[in-house]
């Protein structure tokens, strides 16, 4: 994305793989990046990052609790003063979830006997609900300008919601699982309704984050230049599609 001009907002940009796209994007000094998180006072990372010698773009740290739509709102409106009324968002990236579990068991897995109303109805709040309001209170900055202009929505998925990858050792990310594919769902129908925006539910992969793990095998970094190029080879053809991070479709 050197060679070209991007405004990308970015969901759970404190760490993980939201805070390596947002590395990543300011490498270019085109770019502008509107980097959100729960708690910006708290972040140290991305903090860190702005000030680094790499950071040659334009980076705007917001406050956006994606479970709170006053959050979400003034996050929103704070984005329109900035942008003003000619500027866009070019890319809206959904990533920010959690992975929350009820009465865990002793190996620490989420198996469906474990669930309980209060984790899953919080899973389901931030993975599925909350990817849904950011996209409501931004998508008129995504389409702005033409009909012919190329804007994308990445909601960030995971292989662990596919019912046709599933193997024994998935059934232990119940609650996980169920929301990420219930966000799949929300990819489908939001390309069904906005047919001039590319929607894509994606996955990074299994990649060593605070989500993913030390035992991950990924690399971020990797995963995140992959993404990335993603985004920049869509085309509408693919919208409401399940891809991994190379584009490869994924069974649902």
């Amino acid at each position: 994305m050197a060679n070209r001009a991007r405004t990308v907002l970015i969901t759970g940009a404190s760490r993980g793989v939201g805070l390596e796209l947002t590395r990543q994007l300011l490498r270019s000094p085109q770019n502008s990046v509107f980097a959100t998180c729960r708690s910006p006072s708290s972040a140290v990372a991305l903090n860190e990052l702005i000030r680094g010698p790499d950071t040659k773009g334009t980076v705007h740290i917001l406050q956006l609790d994606q479970d709170d739509e006053k959050s979400v709102s003034a996050a929103a409106t704070k984005v329109g003063e900035i942008l003003r009324a000619d500027g866009r968002i070019d890319y809206l990236i959904n990533n920010a979830g959690v992975n929350l579990v009820g009465r865990t068991p002793k190996d620490g897995s989420d198996v469906p006997s474990a669930l309980e109303r209060k984790s899953f109805l919080a899973t389901m709040t931030t993975n599925v609900l909350g990817p849904a309001l950011v996209t409501q209170a931004f998508l008129p900055f995504v389409m702005r300008g033409g009909e012919d202009d190329r804007r994308v929505v990445l909601n960030m998925s995971s292989e662990l919601s596919s019912l046709g990858l599933l193997d024994e050792a998935w059934y232990k990310t119940t609650c996980y699982s169920i929301s990420k594919a219930g966000l799949n769902m929300l990819t489908r129908h939001q390309a069904h309704e906005n047919p001039s925006v590319i929607f894509l539910a994606s996955t990074p992969g299994w990649v060593k984050t605070d989500l993913g793990g030390e035992d991950a095998p990924g690399d971020v970094e990797e995963s995140v230049s992959k993404l990335l190029r993603l985004l920049e080879r869509a085309e509408l053809k693919d919208s409401g599609t399940f891809v991994n991070n190379e584009g490869r479709k994924l069974p649902w």
